[in-house]
């Protein structure tokens, strides 16, 4: 599943896996960072269905969530995904034609 979250959740990130707050909540959980591709203003978020997440409730509660779970409590925060974020633009430059250059007669030894 995929899904899109505000990029201001993420509270730490350790190089390895992120921190994410679920938003109404004082819940966080961890998340790979190979699962995680950060956008302009938000994140999208893999989460396989097999897979259980380490969450945090306050300081000290600690519990288990499947992808499903987690989900029913992020999708209060989801991002639409609109045409706007989705445009690919690509650049490609006005063909213009080469000049010889000639060197100063002063360079040349």
């Amino acid at each position: 599943m995929k899904i899109n979250i505000n990029s201001s959740q993420i509270k730490y990130d350790t190089g390895k896996a992120l921190l994410v707050s679920i938003p109404h909540s004082r819940d966080n959980f961890w998340i790979p960072k190979k699962l995680v591709y950060d956008h302009d203003w938000y994140v999208v978020m893999y989460l396989p269905d097999d897979m259980k997440f380490n969450c945090i409730h306050g300081k000290t509660q600690r519990y288990q969530l499947t992808s499903e779970q987690l989900i029913e409590k992020l999708t209060k925060s989801e991002i639409p995904h609109t045409k706007d974020h989705s445009k690919v633009y690509h650049h490609i430059p006005v063909e213009k034609e080469a000049i010889k250059v000639e060197p100063d007669s002063d360079l040349i030894r």
